[in-house]
């Protein structure tokens, strides 16, 4: 019932938009002039009136909303062509778009997550841990993603991942702690990298039109990161000590999730990767024949045996077996090498008879 009330508001909302629009528009282009305002401010207004419906109905794709305000303002004779496109020579402009294709490379090879996930496995898994991985997280992808809003849509699923694998309650400090952590610890961090967020270019363009020089990336990255840092560990310490998690939470679960988190995103890339091989080739390869040749059936039986012995042991491992574990470790390299020893004679000589017959 919600989906279908939601999908007929959807339809009003896109059918009225540009009616709408035009007649706002129109509404306030024919009222009077406050008093105060210039002509010019009165066309800008009725121009924002239109643009701020079309955007609110999003009947138009909102980037061709946006790109229609410079030949509506050319149009209704607010500015001429050359006022109307030089903001797009800015170079903070430039330096947004390309920050925005980083991001977007990030997002869809899903490195951002990745990082997240790596940070975390490094830092490790009790509470305040998390909640530091987090904030070394924020601090990392605030040079490669230039918006605090992609930021926090990146991370949210992470945390509540882990939320709800560790809080119990249904209020719990620590989710209470780990969500304030990712919004403040984001919001802090950009103030001290040029491409955090939008507003600091924007700002870099008004302090040059009003004759500051020589305010760029490494400029601004060495007077404010130091203090944006400082700020981002103080209020991250704050919020340890104002919502301090609960002590009997136990965390053994969350470094399994973020493992396995880390070996799906594996898994994903290895198949778009396989995806991506020519027709001919397979999973173990092959020569022009289509015959398995003896390399490949090394590669593959060496690439079995370092996935089902070297990893699969790690797994959910008591840290008093690790001793334990380095000896098997090497007694199962030690196999691999001889198998491969006695192997590679006998599949090289079947392969020379193949295509040699005696």
């Amino acid at each position: 019932m919600i989906e279908e009330s939601r999908s007929g508001f959807d339809r009003i909302r896109h059918t009225v938009g540009v009616p709408l629009a035009v007649l706002l528009s129109l509404a306030v282009w024919y009222a009077t002039t406050p008093q105060g305002l210039s002509p010019e401010g009165h066309k800008a207004l009725a121009l924002f009136a239109g643009i701020f419906v079309l955007y609110l109905t999003e009947t138009i794709p909102l980037a061709v909303s946006s790109l229609m305000v410079v030949p509506a303002a050319v149009l209704i004779g607010l500015v001429n062509v050359k006022g109307a496109l030089e903001g797009f020579a800015s170079s903070s402009v430039y330096l947004i778009v390309g920050a925005f294709v980083l991001a977007t490379a990030m997002v869809k090879t899903r490195l951002a997550e990745r990082t997240t996930y790596r940070i975390l496995d490094r830092i490790g898994c009790s509470p305040t841990r998390i909640t530091l991985g987090v904030t070394l997280a924020n601090v990392c992808l605030a040079f490669l993603v230039p918006s605090s809003t992609a930021r926090t849509a990146i991370l949210p699923p992470v945390c509540l991942s882990i939320v709800a694998l560790l809080a119990k309650e249904e209020r719990s400090r620590f989710a209470v702690n780990l969500l304030l952590t990712l919004t403040f610890t984001n919001a802090t961090i950009s103030a001290g990298i040029l491409t955090a967020t939008v507003p600091n270019p924007v700002t870099v363009e008004f302090l040059t039109k009003a004759g500051a020089t020589g305010i760029n990336y490494v400029s601004w990255l060495k007077y404010g990161f130091p203090p944006a840092l400082v700020m981002t560990f103080v209020t991250w310490g704050m919020i340890q000590w104002v919502f301090k998690p609960e002590p009997s939470l136990a965390s053994g679960g969350a470094g399994a999730m973020i493992r396995e988190s880390l070996r799906a995103i594996d898994r994903a890339r290895d198949g778009a990767d396989r995806a991506r091989e020519p027709p001919g080739a397979g999973a173990a390869g092959g020569d022009d024949h289509g015959r398995v040749s003896p390399a490949d059936v090394l590669q593959h039986a060496s690439q079995h045996l370092r996935v089902r012995h070297l990893q699969a042991p790690r797994r959910g491992l008591p840290a008093r077996r690790h001793r334990d574990l380095r000896h098997r470790l090497r007694r199962v390299r030690a196999l691999r090498r001889d198998l491969l020893a006695v192997a590679r004679p006998v599949l090289t000589g079947a392969a020379e008879a193949d295509v040699f017959p005696g």
